[in-house]
């Protein structure tokens, strides 16, 4: 999507901007709704909701083809939606089913098979849409939301349980002052900063200008998703909880290096490193996070209020995420494509923030993984 409106738009910043704005607002604002459902409801359907939701949303996308341009806002909040239905409940689905000491090989093969499935599909998305067969990229997507509503179904839903309604007043005040608990918060905004918002749609921008197609855009992404399916298959066989603070250090370095020696000696090779450092280093940040969202929803003060601290853990996330795309959206009506490189540069500074809380959270469950021996 991020592709095909930048080309559409004649490289207009602003307007990608604006659908993500859309989105991710849409995504805070049904936040509470999605919670209190998945407290009260069986999450399982929840989810199927999502990918039946996702094939609508896809058929809409084919429906407006190129005039998706003039559908902007709308098109944010119908992907919004789909967010919503589906990434709220996998996490809770996770979190009740992978215990701590299985959460690292859990996380590093889901990666793996993911990774798989990347080294296929940007190829395929940017050889339609380089070739203009929307309809096709589309198609291709919805098909796999159909393979995926199947494969779901075979998971058994859990038994129901009679729960109040989402109690975020009483959880906040029981869990303000918890270490572990803000810095958990801290992380995730950082990471709605960079990671999981903004940086990505820049270096999906620069890749375009850089390179000129979307066939080279699959391409690249490709080639380094190959190396994380061996490196995540590593991570969730041989890695242990005290390795999480070397691994966020040594990622927060290579990611900022990067971006320096980008800056400072602008090339398609400087960029490439950049952009390997991004899908290859930080995929670890982003899976030690995961792990730690995960795990943190299950320590005895929080695990009672657990739809009440992914509500809160969103909120902070879909914070980052805005405020982000609000800085994207100054620099597309203000500045030009070349001052992109220094809010580039704002933003992977985030990253190194994001990998510093987590050293100091993950300081806490090293010495809880060692007590219990995982």
């Amino acid at each position: 999507m991020v592709s095909f409106l930048f080309r559409q738009t004649e490289e207009n910043v602003t307007d990608i901007s604006i659908y993500h704005l859309y989105c991710y607002i849409f995504v805070a604002l049904l936040a509470y709704l999605t919670g209190n459902w998945t407290k009260r409801g069986n999450r399982l359907l929840m989810y199927q909701l999502g990918i039946i939701t996702t094939f609508i949303g896809f058929m809409v996308f084919i429906y407006l083809q190129d005039d998706v341009v003039h559908y902007i806002p709308f098109c944010g909040i119908v992907y919004g939606i789909i967010m919503s239905c589906k990434a709220f409940p996998f996490n809770l689905i996770v979190t009740d089913n992978v215990p701590a000491s299985k959460m690292i090989a859990f996380k590093g093969y889901l990666e793996s098979i993911k990774n798989i499935i990347r080294v296929a599909s940007p190829i395929i998305l940017g050889f339609f849409l380089t070739f203009d067969s929307y309809f096709r990229t589309i198609a291709f997507l919805a098909f796999l939301s159909i393979i995926e509503l199947v494969l779901f179904g075979q998971i058994k839903a859990p038994a129901r349980k009679d729960l109040p309604p989402l109690n975020i007043k009483t959880f906040w005040k029981k869990t303000k002052n918890l270490a572990y608990v803000k810095q958990l918060y801290k992380i995730e905004f950082c990471r709605g900063m960079t990671i999981d918002g903004t940086l990505g749609t820049l270096i999906t921008l620069y890749t375009i200008y850089l390179f000129k197609t979307d066939f080279n855009l699959g391409l690249i992404s490709s080639a380094f998703y190959c190396a994380t399916i061996l490196l995540n298959f590593w991570f969730g066989r041989c890695c242990k909880y005290h390795h999480f603070v070397r691994i966020l250090a040594l990622a927060a370095i290579l990611v900022v290096s990067s971006v320096l020696i980008f800056i400072f000696a602008p090339s398609k090779i400087s960029f490439i490193f950049y952009n390997f450092c991004f899908i290859v280093v930080t995929q670890f940040m982003r899976v030690i996070v995961d792990i730690n969202m995960f795990n943190v929803s299950n320590l005895p003060e929080v695990i009672e209020f657990k739809n009440e601290y992914f509500v809160i853990r969103e909120l902070f996330l879909g914070l980052g995420r805005i405020v982000s795309y609000t800085m994207l959206l100054v620099f597309g009506l203000y500045g030009n494509f070349e001052t992109l490189q220094y809010f580039l540069l704002f933003l992977t500074l985030f990253v190194a923030l994001m990998g510093l809380n987590g050293i100091r959270l993950n300081r806490y469950f090293g010495k809880v993984a060692i007590e219990n021996n995982f």
